[in-house]
């Protein structure tokens, strides 16, 4: 489902992404020792035409491999969890034509590099805190950019296990955090009280899953959204706070036979993004939580790190493979969805969508001539189903639900086009 967007390869494993504002995305990995022969590094790209460019420039770490990598959410600089432990501060200078980084020394950087084996991070969305999820189960929060340590959440006051995800609450002023850890757990916490507020259940059905990555809603609502594994199956789960102020589960969504290895949310909160372990990428619809686009085998083996671009609603996604790939969320994809299109007309603020297809795919897909649309690059992978299986109006349900639903908004974009251009006669 979706058109499977061109994929690069940049040499060496990549285990992490950032995608601060701008057209410049940020890739890390390598093969850790130097008796690997690979290098560490962080490498530059660029994404244009809903694509990733090749490499137009890097950052060497020395002999350390980055593991984790965030933004700060202004663009100005990257932090990086190591595979030795710490973190390293590189700054972002983009006044050249491609930005250059450059590491931050003295005392900053020996306080981020005292900070253990770092598993998972995240800023607040006003990039003043950031918090850190340590190996040893530790919950640390630093002030941003002083690095001073609000609180440090170790030993019985925090968890048992290693952290596999962090995330801030913004409709909760950034004093509520969700922790998921290598047992399966998923705590909610007011940190700066140092107390657990909620350990969240299993929903029915799911019983013997583990959660696995954690999400707060980006739209002003109180959702709340978990990647599950079950036995091998990966599911999303929206959670909802009801009239005592708990979270219930709502909805669920098998995203797949194989379990989820990354997972992000859209800065506009309209989408999320997963990469599975065989390599599948989807992207998911908030509103009504089902998904949007599905890239079958986009990498050939699990996917390590995927994120959103801080202002857009595509998809990064990068993997051992040393591949990375931009996966589309739909039409412009520019922080809108087609829940954005009114049934009355293309809502104004919409550009028309762009022909995502080429035209030697369309071809070579055999597409007649009225189907070389706006909508083709849907169309391919619902006749490939189609070829694929024995067709009962049941199978191939999600690739033709997206096909129809394209094919439906186009004819209201050109019916609204054609009143606005008689209302100008």
């Amino acid at each position: 489902m979706g058109k499977q967007t061109e994929s690069r390869k940049f040499g060496a494993p990549l285990y992490c992404a950032a995608w601060p504002p701008g057209e410049f995305v940020y890739m890390a990995g390598g093969g850790g020792k130097k008796s690997s022969g690979i290098p560490n590094r962080i490498v530059i790209a660029k994404y244009h035409n809903r694509r990733i460019s090749d490499e137009v420039g890097q950052f060497h770490t020395g002999e350390d491999a980055p593991l984790r990598m965030v933004s700060v959410p202004d663009g100005s600089a990257l932090v990086l969890a190591m595979g030795s432990g710490g973190l390293l501060q590189v700054d972002i200078d983009s006044e050249s034509k491609v930005p250059t980084l450059r590491a931050v020394t003295g005392a900053t950087a020996e306080r981020l590099k005292g900070l253990g084996m770092v598993k998972c991070m995240t800023f607040s969305q006003d990039g003043r805190l950031l918090a850190l999820g340590g190996e040893d189960g530790s919950l640390q929060v630093l002030d941003w950019p002083s690095v001073r340590t609000r609180i440090d959440l170790r030993g019985e006051a925090g968890l048992e296990d290693s952290l596999r995800d962090v995330d801030f609450s913004p409709v909760h002023r950034n004093k509520v955090l969700a922790t998921t850890c290598e047992s399966g757990s998923c705590v909610l916490w007011h940190w700066e009280k140092g107390q657990q507020i909620a350990a969240l259940e299993l929903p029915a059905g799911l019983e013997n899953g583990s959660f696995n990555r954690c999400s707060f809603a980006r739209d002003g609502s109180m959702a709340f959204y978990t990647a599950i594994n079950v036995r091998g199956d990966g599911y999303i789960v929206h959670w909802e706070q009801n009239a005592l102020g708990e979270l219930v589960a709502k909805r669920k969504l098998k995203v797949h036979t194989t379990a989820i290895t990354a997972f992000d949310i859209s800065s506009s909160g309209a989408y999320l993004g997963c990469g599975m372990s065989e390599g599948d990428v989807q992207i998911i619809a908030v509103s009504k939580l089902a998904p949007v686009r599905r890239v079958k085998s986009g990498h050939m083996i699990f996917v390590t790190g995927a994120t959103f671009g801080a202002d857009t609603d595509a998809l990064l996604t990068v993997s051992a493979d040393a591949s990375a790939r931009i996966t589309s969320s739909g039409p412009g994809h520019q922080h809108t969805s087609y829940q954005d299109w009114p049934v009355g007309g293309m809502a104004t603020h919409v550009s028309p969508p762009e022909m995502i297809a080429t035209q030697e795919e369309m071809r070579n897909a055999r597409l007649d001539l009225p189907s070389r649309d706006f909508c083709a690059h849907l169309l391919i992978p619902l006749n490939e189903c189609r070829r694929k299986e024995l067709y009962l109006p049941w199978k191939c349900q999600h690739e033709r639900h997206a096909y129809e639903k394209c094919e439906y908004f186009e004819y209201k974009r050109r019916v609204q086009k054609i009143a606005m251009e008689r209302a100008q006669q």
